[in-house]
């Protein structure tokens, strides 16, 4: 049916849903970037263990963060309140409320994706860590080491260094992604986080420096000025001899998608500004069926700190 309502009557409901959103913001019993680590947190374990009808794991969560009684007891009055009677009442009931009322738009290089999720999980799995990164493998550290994974997707990198004894902070913006790599991959050496590029911030505010950072099908959804944003951050977050790897993706973009054609000389060529040699710098054709069709081809890279 044709949509026939006048521009001001949408606008006034475009208006409406904000007012609406903005007083259950005000409602909200604690910050967002709390209330991300809170399920996130809760949605690692029930990834782990079946649901028991009530609030242990909830519990569990808020002791590990250390909440003061008072916002404890508003966070689970809150969860209540909204469909949040046991452990996967509030992972899936009050988290969907919460997200629909705070309103906030994926980051723009995450465009796509959430919507793409149920399709896109099981393409990314398919590939194994050793295929994908086949032309890395040599320069990948062999004793347990920190690796930092930015777009961690359905988590297949992230279980793989797991498996190898190393600890992994896994950094993935689109919630459908992390839910589901929590559930096919749990690991204790995994910790997943909610979080994006260019600005980082909550990876940063962790004060850690990482042996490996990994970025596979990143860079090209940012855009200029994100890239060189992004750049000094991600230098600012590698260890003494710490190894940087990125892929760059060339080729038609997906309907839906935010990605923009991105060069391996550019990406050099930036990166040595601040202060990277690349140390890899290879050409691979696609593993994906869809993209081998599309002449999709990748640009794999690597680097380290000079000096």
């Amino acid at each position: 049916m044709k949509d026939t309502a006048s521009p001001d009557k949408k606008a006034r409901l475009r208006e409406w849903r904000l007012q609406q959103r903005a007083q259950a913001r005000t409602l909200f019993p604690l910050p967002d970037d709390l209330l991300v680590r809170f399920f996130d947190r809760l949605d690692e374990f029930l990834a782990q263990q079946h649901c028991t009808h009530g609030l242990s794991t909830a519990l569990r969560v808020i002791d590990e963060m250390k909440l003061p009684e008072p916002e404890s007891e508003a966070l689970l009055d809150w969860c209540e309140e909204n469909g949040g009677y046991c452990d996967c009442e509030i992972s899936a009931n009050t988290r969907q409320h919460w997200e629909e009322s705070r309103g906030s738009p994926n980051p723009p290089g995450t465009q796509g994706y959430a919507e793409q999720a149920e399709a896109l999980i099981p393409q990314y799995e398919s590939i194994p860590f050793g295929k994908r990164h086949e032309v890395a493998l040599h320069l990948l550290p062999t004793t347990p080491s920190r690796i930092l994974d930015i777009g961690a997707g359905t988590g297949v990198d992230a279980a793989w260094f797991a498996e190898q004894g190393h600890s992994v902070l896994a950094v993935e913006p689109t919630a459908e992604f992390r839910t589901a790599a929590m559930r096919l991959h749990p690991s204790p050496l995994i910790e997943w986080l909610d979080d994006v590029l260019p600005g980082l911030e909550a990876v940063l505010s962790r004060g850690q420096r990482f042996d490996v950072v990994m970025l596979s099908a990143v860079w090209m959804h940012l855009d200029e000025a994100e890239r060189r944003a992004g750049m000094p951050r991600l230098v600012s977050l590698l260890a003494p001899g710490g190894l940087m790897l990125l892929s760059l993706r060339h080729g038609p973009i997906p309907s839906g998608r935010r990605m923009f054609e991105v060069s391996g000389e550019e990406t050099m060529a930036l990166a040595r500004q601040h202060g990277l040699k690349a140390v890899l710098n290879t050409q691979t054709g696609s593993l994906l069926p869809g993209n081998v069709a599309a002449d999709v081809t990748w640009t794999r890279l690597a680097f380290r700190q000079e000096g």
